[in-house]
């Protein structure tokens, strides 16, 4: 299934999931993290560690080392501006669901090193 799909169906879809844990769901094609996504349950909408965007979190808690997440990290603020959600939405006006977009590209990105 394509991305665009993948993130109209996850975030805000039937299962409810925010930015974060559709981050995940879209990640992992398997239910073996169905423990992590509800763990993230209160991760969306500004409320990740430092008020992160939940998108990025969610992105960031998948990938396996440093050099990893702190490129997705880099490339997420290049790509939207910011890795708050309050300026993501404040500042930038960055749609969530681009930000779900963008993190699951960079994610998928990180992998195929």
């Amino acid at each position: 299934m394509h991305i665009i799909k993948k993130v109209k169906r996850f975030f805000h879809g039937i299962e409810g999931y925010n930015c974060a844990q559709a981050v995940i769901k879209i990640h992992d094609h398997t239910d073996t993290l169905e423990h992590v996504i509800e763990e993230l349950n209160t991760k969306g909408g500004g409320r990740a560690p430092h008020g992160m965007c939940g998108a990025l979190y969610g992105a960031l808690e998948m990938a396996e080392g440093t050099n990893k997440k702190q490129y997705i990290k880099n490339e997420f603020i290049k790509q939207n501006g910011a890795e708050t959600c309050r300026e993501l939405k404040r500042i930038h006006h960055t749609p969530c669901s681009q930000c779900v977009e963008s993190a699951c590209r960079l994610l998928e990105e990180t992998e195929k090193e």
